[in-house]
């Protein structure tokens, strides 16, 4: 008869025995014995369901991290996105980092299974902690200072497999040969070890509950989930079936989302999860071409991402679509009757781990390498131009990266419509002053998109008149003389009427002009002329006059633009200071250092004086007229 049907008193009396006996085989003078009690719950796990799926042709890259035979392990990754791995058969520790690979020899026969890498989070930056199994010990490696500690776990026959750092920064690992679950206080160096009830468990996957700090594992040899209340030493299972192999059948990897689920693999081919609170599990089928599930891990959205041994392949599970998505590896097959190397079909993906990106790094164990599956947009910043327009052709520049895939194309889109860009410039001359919309798209090799969206409004100011002249397209053949003269009152700053002068003139000569031409500059002209545009420019100088015009007049609304460009010599520019100051209106402009430009509008008629601080007897006039 099972143990979880016998009654009461004779499976307290089992289970006594069986403590005891490991007891008296695991104790040694670092043994801080626990107060252990033991709940063991015989509850059937729900049916297992069989979701949708779907195979997808991801993007992969990989690179071989030893040789063939140096079986990389598990997975972690750093809060910088450097990329760790256990290379089990060559005893090594293995990082990969800004396109680099190193490796730290940790001994021919440490056997590294489990790494978790330190980060701030958990409070060891720097740091990698390893569960080294045929060694017997956790390691800790500070791989910048090369420092390594040892710590041997008591007893001969442990097999720390997977390794988990609470919250309070002990380090727990599952026995897998002991059948025990360990905990290291690194500060003390002291182990703490609970046999767990049933002989040959086989723990395997581990994970802690943040919230809770309950730790969960897998009893790989029993079909059973479990967990320990690290507060009491209460141990907790729930058994799905009456034993499993722990190489085709049972439970294997397991992880625990934020809000206290835990999910976990069935090598047999299935998902299983406990809800929060619960005490009955969920199975759910995997697909068939994704054969013997093991490693597992979570992504950004709380879905669950899973290795298959024998399928070659990833494979998610999307909680929202309840659907499977399966993606193939481009080295190794499925393998349909399993083996070992050489003669083995599959790569043998086995841990996994997400970087900050969101790309998925995964082992392979029977190739030696380390792959990635890029799942991460490009990143995506449009820097220029601004909420404000007041050039016609305004540089865009943007920031779209990709760690991963590399080359990403980026196109443009104005106000719904396609555009290019003219030498990195976006070609303002034929649209309406007012509210537009920039749209940036950045793609990648994997054919994933990004994309952003600006919304400004275009003032175009009086210097963008050149430019809009120049963009004009006149009747064939062109009227030189006509464009020439344009251009030439366009580019007269020192003109007050210069914007009168060229609509008369465009008015005048609009038969010349293509179709649309007029329509479009006569309303950009008409925009400047109601003030709505008006923006005199004003030099300042080093010496006098200071001001380069003295005198500005403007139109109620107009602004005025001081531009210091520094007097150069050479190659060298001027260091010297300068600060815009008028005095009625309370407005003091930044010092001004060479390039620097500050704008002020005036709205009421009037006269003002505006002076520069740091030169005495600079002084501008500005005269606003009545409307």
């Amino acid at each position: 008869m099972p143990e979880q049907h016998l009654p009461r008193a004779n499976l307290a009396q089992r289970l006594s025995h069986t403590l005891g006996e490991h007891l008296m085989r695991h104790c040694t003078q670092h043994w801080a014995p626990w107060v252990v009690t033991v709940c063991s719950c015989a509850v059937p796990a729900m049916a297992a369901e069989m979701p949708k799926s779907v195979t997808v042709q991801g993007h992969f890259q990989e690179l071989a991290l030893d040789n063939p035979g140096s079986g990389p392990a598990i997975v972690s990754v750093d809060d910088e996105d450097r990329v760790w791995v256990a290379l089990a058969r060559a005893g090594k520790l293995a990082m990969y980092s800004g396109g680099k690979v190193r490796t730290f020899e940790l001994g021919a026969n440490s056997r590294p299974v489990g790494v978790i890498a330190g980060t701030k989070q958990n409070g060891y930056p720097g740091s990698v902690w390893i569960a080294a199994s045929y060694d017997n010990k956790i390691i800790r490696y500070d791989w910048q200072t090369g420092q390594r500690r040892e710590y041997a776990i008591p007893g001969t026959e442990s097999w720390p497999f997977n390794i988990a750092l609470d919250a309070k920064g002990h380090v727990w690992f599952t026995q897998r040969a002991a059948g025990a679950i360990g905990k290291l206080d690194p500060v003390s160096g002291e182990f703490t070890q609970l046999p767990l009830p049933r002989p040959g468990s086989g723990p395997a996957g581990l994970g802690i509950d943040a919230k809770s700090g309950k730790v969960w594992f897998t009893e790989s040899y029993k079909d059973t989930l479990a967990s320990i209340d690290p507060a009491t030493g209460q141990v907790t299972e729930i058994a799905m079936g009456q034993a499993s192999t722990g190489l085709v059948s049972g439970p294997a990897g397991l992880v625990v989302d934020g809000e206290g689920g835990v999910w976990f693999a069935k090598l047999e081919g299935q998902l299983g999860y406990l809800p929060p609170g619960a005490s009955q599990v969920q199975l759910m089928a995997t697909p068939a071409n994704a054969a013997r599930p093991a490693g597992v891990t979570l992504d950004a959205q709380g879905n669950p991402w899973l290795v298959a041994l024998d399928g070659n392949s990833l494979l998610s599970y999307q909680r929202r679509d309840k659907q499977f998505v399966v993606y193939p590896l481009p080295v190794g097959e499925q393998d349909a009757q399993p083996s070992s190397p050489p003669f083995a079909r599959s790569s043998r993906p086995f841990g996994l781990a997400f970087d900050s990106s969101g790309n998925l790094w995964f082992s392979q164990q029977y190739t030696g390498q380390l792959g990635v599956l890029d799942l991460a947009r490009p990143e995506l910043k449009l820097m220029s131009p601004g909420p404000e327009v007041k050039a016609a052709d305004p540089y865009v520049t943007v920031q779209a990266l990709d760690s991963l895939a590399g080359e990403v194309t980026v196109r443009y889109e104005m106000d719904g419509a396609a555009v290019a860009l003219r030498n990195g410039r976006l070609d303002l001359t034929h649209a309406t002053p007012g509210e537009h919309e920039l749209k940036v798209v950045a793609t990648d090799a994997a054919g994933l998109s990004n994309s952003q969206s600006r919304r400004f409004r275009y003032l175009p100011a009086p210097e963008s008149l050149p430019t809009l002249i120049g963009a004009l397209r006149f009747k064939s053949p062109e009227p030189k003389a006509l464009r020439d003269a344009l251009l030439m009152t366009a580019n007269d700053s020192g003109k007050a009427q210069r914007v009168d002068d060229l609509r008369g003139m465009l008015a005048t000569h609009r038969e010349q002009l293509a179709a649309d031409e007029y329509a479009s500059i006569s309303a950009t002209l008409e925009w400047m002329a109601g003030g709505r545009g008006s923006e005199q420019v004003v030099t300042i100088l080093d010496r006098e006059p200071f001001f380069e015009p003295r005198q500005v007049e403007l139109k109620p609304g107009g602004s005025v633009a001081w531009m210091y460009q520094g007097e150069k010599q050479g190659h060298e520019i001027s260091h010297e200071l300068h600060q815009i100051e008028v005095a009625s209106l309370q407005v003091k402009s930044p010092l001004m250092r060479a390039g620097d430009r500050f704008v002020q509008r005036f709205d009421t008629p009037g006269s003002y004086t505006v002076l520069d601080s740091r030169k005495p007897g600079a002084a501008l006039q500005v005269t606003v007229l009545q409307p």
